[in-house]
């Protein structure tokens, strides 16, 4: 008989080298080449590439920035976190911050972005709102003197566009009771469209960011046990009409020819949708929400 009778079982895996690899990966590091490998498909350095981009700009018409926000309303609805308390934000939307401020948190925005930390200083605080605390840094580059304090939560809302990913989560760590993180599980319905654009223009494959599964992999080396969520969502870029959509995507995607114009205008008008008198991107995506409190780890 064989070596697999019973009582003498044999692992079916043993000696198998693929699972012996599996184990000594470091998913920091493959996170950080991931991001890399991003930036360098879209010709840019660290940081969220579409601040200064076409895919973020401009202003949505108001049924779709209250979608937006109300959508905020909810995720922090769900932190349990409670009007009064401080809310550490990195990056991602000015919106994100103003709602926050707007819902009576005491805010402290990090953002890069002078164009960015402009609008949630100037913003107009509501009556019992706090005014927005920005620092105009990236999150890599902020000490944990110029923070000052603890807060009871930090969140990054699609803000993760860092390579040590590591170091970033250590970081927000050592000042959080509590942090949330919302992340692509899949690409965004932008980046399915840039992906294929992208090879229309250029001839060669768009590579997207790492996404969720690397994140919550990294968390685990960490000794994070973190919750995992999981949200379907669609796309709120919103586009007056076509040549205001074409004109963001010859931003990001840095094509310039005539021959090109008309192969992205062309693409856009199979994935956009009438929506608010204007246009949206058609699609759908799937994004991770990951949460853990700082002192849930081994």
């Amino acid at each position: 008989m064989g070596d697999n009778t019973l009582g003498r079982e044999m692992d079916p895996f043993a000696g198998n080298d693929f699972y012996d690899l599996v184990d000594g990966i470091d998913w920091n590091e493959v996170w950080g080449y991931r991001m890399a490998r991003w930036f360098s498909t879209v010709n840019d350095e660290e940081g969220d590439p579409f601040r200064h981009r076409g895919v973020k700009q401009g202003v949505s018409p108001v049924n779709i920035r209250r979608m937006v926000n109300e959508r905020i309303k909810t995720r922090i609805a769900e932190t349990g976190i409670q009007p009064g308390e401080g809310v550490l934000v990195i990056g991602g939307s000015p919106v994100f911050a103003e709602t926050l401020a707007k819902m009576g948190f005491m805010v402290t925005a990090v953002d890069p972005s002078h164009t960015m930390s402009a609008v949630m200083r100037d913003s107009p605080p509501d009556a019992g709102s706090h005014p927005i605390r920005v620092i105009d840094k990236r999150w890599g580059e902020v000490t944990l003197d110029e923070l000052q304090e603890k807060y009871d939560i930090v969140v990054a809302s699609h803000a993760l566009w860092m390579t040590d990913i590591g170091s970033a989560i250590e970081k927000m760590n050592a000042v959080a009771g509590s942090v949330y993180l919302f992340w692509y599980l899949t690409p965004p319905v932008w980046a399915q469209v840039m992906g294929e654009i992208w090879k229309k223009v250029h001839g060669r494959t768009f590579r997207f960011a790492p996404t969720a599964e690397c994140l919550f992999q990294v968390l685990m080396q960490k000794g994070i046990f973190a919750n995992i969520s999981i949200e379907e969502v669609g796309s709120d870029h919103f586009y007056a009409n076509i040549g205001e959509a074409l004109e963001a995507f010859r931003i990001c995607t840095q094509f310039s020819e005539v021959c090109q114009d008309n192969v992205v205008r062309n693409y856009l008008r199979t994935r956009l949708t009438l929506a608010n008198s204007g246009f949206t991107l058609r699609g759908r995506s799937y994004d991770a929400k990951i949460w853990w409190k700082s002192c849930d780890r081994t």
